[in-house]
C-alpha cells in the first residue's frame, strides 16, 4: 500500500485529469515500493529472528536500520538469549560493547520504521514522501505521460537525483553474503 496519496502525486506532477487515477495510483505504489527497497520499511514494523551470519567479526550488518530498537538477540545454533546490555546498535550496525569478536551466528529481532501507519492521521516522513513523489513522477515520465514542455526529461532510470538527495541519510547499506 502506498503511503503517498494519488492526490499528492497528481498535484506534484501537475495533472488535473480525473481519468488518470489508476495510472497515478500505480505510480504511487511503484514509488513507495522503490523507496522501501532503497531505505527499508517506512511504516513501523518488526523484523523477527533475522539470521545474522557471523565469522569472527566485531560488527554485524542487519538488513535494515534498527530505528526503534533491538528487542532480542539469540545465538542461532544454541538458542541462548544474549543480554541486550552487552550490545549496541547504530542504524544497521550491531556490535558488542566489549569489543570482542562474535563467532556464532545470531537471530536478531528488532523494530524498524519511521512512522506509525495505524495512527489516526498517519503521515510518512517528509524525506520519504519527497523520494516517492520524485520517483513517481519519473515513473510517469517513463510511461510517456506528464513530460516537461521542453521534452528533455531523462527517462532511462527510475530514481532521479532529487529523490536520492532527499533520502541519502536513510539509504540501506547492502549486506554481503
Amino acid at each position: 500500500m502506498a503511503w503517498i496519496t494519488t492526490d499528492s502525486l497528481r498535484s506534484f506532477v501537475g495533472n488535473q485529469k480525473a481519468g488518470d487515477d489508476e495510472l497515478l495510483s500505480l505510480a504511487a505504489d511503484v514509488a513507495c515500493g522503490k523507496v522501501e527497497e532503497l531505505c527499508g520499511p517506512i511504516a513501523y514494523t518488526t523484523i523477527t529472528d533475522e539470521l545474522v551470519e557471523v565469522y569472527g567479526s566485531t560488527g554485524m550488518c542487519l538488513s535494515y536500520p534498527a530505528t526503534r530498537g533491538v528487542t532480542s538477540i539469540t545465538e542461532y545454533r544454541t538458542g541462548v538469549a544474549q543480554d541486550l546490555t552487552l550490545w549496541r546498535w547504530d542504524g544497521q550496525l550491531l556490535k558488542r560493547r566489549d569489543g570482542y569478536r562474535q563467532w556464532r551466528s545470531l537471530l536478531v529481532t528488532y523494530d524498524i520504521g519511521y512512522y506509525d501507519a495505524t495512527a489516526p492521521s498517519p503521515v510518512a516522513p517528509a524525506w520519504a514522501r519527497s523520494m516517492a513523489l520524485h520517483i513517481g513522477q519519473q515513473w510517469l515520465k517513463t510511461v510517456g505521460k506528464f513530460r516537461s514542455a521542453s521534452g528533455t526529461d531523462p527517462v532511462g532510470f527510475l530514481v532521479p537525483f532529487p529523490a536520492l538527495e532527499a533520502g541519502r541519510d536513510y539509504m540501506l547499506v547492502p549486506r554481503i553474503g
